[in-house]
């Protein structure tokens, strides 16, 4: 249902430097026919920068997600955006790119507008108690969704330092539930005060 919509806004981008990969994750629907036809109506220059995959068995986000960057080279910038949501506005990259500028940016974390109730969510600063407790064994006041929420951004460089048996369950699997905050503790923890960014500005249409 959401696939033009995402890739739109995806190729759409008022920046140049990027690449898309777009995962069916073995849908059972017309995913990969609706995403091949949006391509068509872009130039060859913008089709070229997304890599579509369909996988033959439904492997769970994480496993799509960890794979993909492994594949990535180093000094690449991840943003992650879910198949059924959207950038906020064509400034997006844009915006990142400039915000990564500062080498001391490792990882992002965000705001954003749900749809379609229009109500924004900002991202709440990390409290010094987090950063004292454990990241982990924090826990978000009452009625505040999770504290390292969309936009998700960081260097490769920083997921390179996780060891990938970390998030994998005991039968040798990528986790295939709660991938955010398995994905994101770790990482945050490495970053720590210093080198995560909370961006108030609202990049991210949570759908």
């Amino acid at each position: 249902r959401w696939v033009q919509t995402v890739l739109n806004s995806s190729l759409r981008q008022e920046y140049e430097n990027y690449s898309v990969y777009f995962i069916d994750d073995a849908s059972s629907d017309s995913t990969t026919e609706i995403a091949t036809e949006t391509l068509n109506h872009f130039p060859e220059n913008i089709r070229k920068k997304v890599t579509l995959v369909r996988n033959e068995e439904n492997k769970k986000a994480l496993h799509n997600i960890c794979e993909t960057i492994r594949s990535l080279k180093n000094d690449t910038t991840i943003v992650l955006l879910d198949g059924d949501d959207w950038f906020s506005s064509p400034q997006v990259l844009s915006f990142l790119n400039d915000t990564y500028h500062d080498n001391d940016v490792w990882l992002t974390t965000g705001s954003y507008v749900e749809s379609p109730t229009a109500r924004v969510v900002k991202s709440l600063e990390v409290p010094d108690t987090a950063w004292q407790l454990g990241i982990r064994k924090f826990r978000e006041p009452p009625g505040h969704p999770n504290i390292f929420s969309h936009l998700r951004t960081f260097k490769k460089s920083l997921f390179d330092k996780i060891d990938l048996n970390d998030l994998k369950d005991h039968d040798g699997l990528y986790y295939a539930c709660t991938f955010d905050r398995a994905l994101m503790y770790p990482m945050v923890e490495m970053a720590g005060p210093q080198h995560h960014k909370v961006i108030d500005k609202v990049l991210y249409v949570y759908n």
